[in-house]
C-alpha cells in the first residue's frame, strides 16, 4: 500500500450500544448486508445482534483482562491427559485502565447513564480471526455525507474526525501499527501520539507512568495491577498470561522463554512477528524483551514497530461473544 486513495473501507451505519474500555464497543449494523462487500477475508461475528468492534490502530490499558489459558497450557494437559480445569474469575485492571474507558464513554456519551444507544458510522475492511470487526468509528454527529453500505477512502480530514484519532490525540491510547492500516494513516496516528506524549496527556503523563522502555519488575500479578506499572498493553497481555502459565502449569522459565514456546505451537506461527522501523525483516515479538531475573523491558519505543497479522489458521474457530464477559472471548493481540 503506498497511496491510501487506493485503501477503501466499507461503510457500516448503526448505532453503539455499549462501551466496554479505552478502545472496545459493541454496535448494532443498520442491517447485514454490507458482510457481503468487505474487501477483506473473515466473516464478523454477529451472534446476539450485535458485533464487537477493535478499534483500529490503537490499543489502552487494560481495564478488565481475563487470565488466559495458553495454547501451551492446553498442549500440557493433552500430554498428562488431565481434563482442564474452568478458568478462575479474575480480571485485571492496569493503571489508566479505567480512565482510558471513562475517556471513551465520554467522547461516545456513554458516560450519561440515560443514554442506551448512540447513533454511529464504522469504517472497516473486515474482521480478525475471532470474528472483531477491525475498524475506525465515527460518530454519527460528526459526519454528513457517508452512506451505508458504499466503499470510501479514508481521507486524512475524515481520520481525524474518528474515536481512534481523538483517543489518541487525548493521550487515552497507544498507536499501535499492524500490517493492514494504511501507512499513510499509520503516519498520521504517529504524529498524533508523539503530539500527546510530548504534551504529557493522559497515559503519557510523567507522573503517572514511566517511558514505555523503561525496566520493570514482574513478582506476580499484582507488578502490573491498578496499584502497580503501566506497560504496553501487549505486553501487559502477554505478562498476565505468563503468570498464569507459572501459577497453573508450574512452568518454571522465563517470560521470553515462555513466549518462544508458545509461538512454536503447531498452528501458531508467526503470531507476533513485528517490523521495527529502519530494519529490513520482522522479528518475533519476544525479541525485543529483555528479561533480567525479574526485571523486564522493552527495546522498543511502540511507534517503532509494525505488528504483522496472524494468518488465519493460526486462529482457533470463532468463539461467540458475550456481552457480559467484557472480553472473555478475546485472544492475546
Amino acid at each position: 500500500m503506498t497511496d491510501n486513495t487506493t485503501v477503501e473501507y466499507r461503510v457500516v451505519e448503526g448505532e453503539l450500544i455499549s462501551v466496554s474500555d479505552g478502545d472496545t464497543a459493541n454496535f448494532v449494523a443498520k442491517g447485514m448486508d454490507w458482510v457481503q462487500h468487505l474487501p477483506e477475508k473473515g466473516k464478523p461475528n454477529s451472534k446476539g445482534g450485535y458485533l464487537r468492534l477493535r478499534f483500529q490502530g490503537i490499543d489502552t490499558p487494560e481495564l478488565h483482562y481475563p487470565p488466559p489459558r495458553s495454547t501451551f497450557i492446553d498442549l500440557a494437559a493433552k500430554r498428562r491427559g488431565v481434563p482442564l480445569f474452568p478458568l478462575p474469575m479474575v480480571m485485571y485492571e492496569q493503571p489508566m485502565g479505567k480512565e482510558a474507558g471513562d475517556a471513551l464513554k465520554a467522547l461516545t456519551g456513554f458516560d450519561n447513564l440515560d443514554v442506551r444507544y448512540v447513533p454511529a458510522f464504522v469504517l472497516t475492511r473486515g474482521a480478525d480471526g475471532y470474528g472483531r470487526l477491525i475498524a475506525y468509528i465515527l460518530l454519527a454527529q460528526d459526519v454528513d455525507n457517508l452512506v451505508h453500505n458504499t466503499s470510501i477512502p479514508v481521507s486524512e480530514e475524515l481520520l481525524k474526525r474518528t474515536l481512534n484519532y481523538k483517543m489518541l490525540a487525548n493521550g487515552m491510547a497507544y498507536y499501535t501499527g499492524y500490517g493492514r492500516m494504511p501507512p499513510e494513516h499509520r503516519h498520521t496516528f504517529i504524529g498524533q501520539s508523539n503530539n500527546a506524549r510530548k504534551h504529557e496527556r493522559g497515559i503519557w503523563n510523567s507522573k503517572v507512568a514511566p517511558d514505555p522502555k523503561a525496566p520493570f519488575s514482574l513478582v506476580d500479578e499484582g507488578s502490573l495491577g491498578r496499584k502497580g506499572q503501566l506497560i504496553l498493553p501487549k505486553l501487559f497481555r502477554r505478562c498476565i498470561a505468563y503468570q498464569f502459565a507459572v501459577n497453573a502449569d508450574d512452568y518454571r522459565g522465563n517470560l521470553t522463554h515462555w513466549m518462544q514456546r508458545t509461538r512454536l505451537v503447531p498452528g501458531a506461527e508467526n503470531t507476533d512477528l513485528v517490523h521495527v522501523r529502519h530494519q529490513t525483516e520482522p522479528v518475533p515479538f519476544d525479541e525485543l524483551i529483555r528479561c533480567d531475573g525479574q526485571t523486564i523491558q522493552l527495546l522498543e519505543d511502540p511507534v517503532n514497530m509494525l505488528f504483522l497479522e496472524a494468518p488465519r489458521s493460526a486462529f482457533p474457530d470463532p468463539v461467540p461473544t458475550d456481552d457480559e464477559d467484557d472480553g472473555q472471548d478475546a485472544p492475546i493481540v
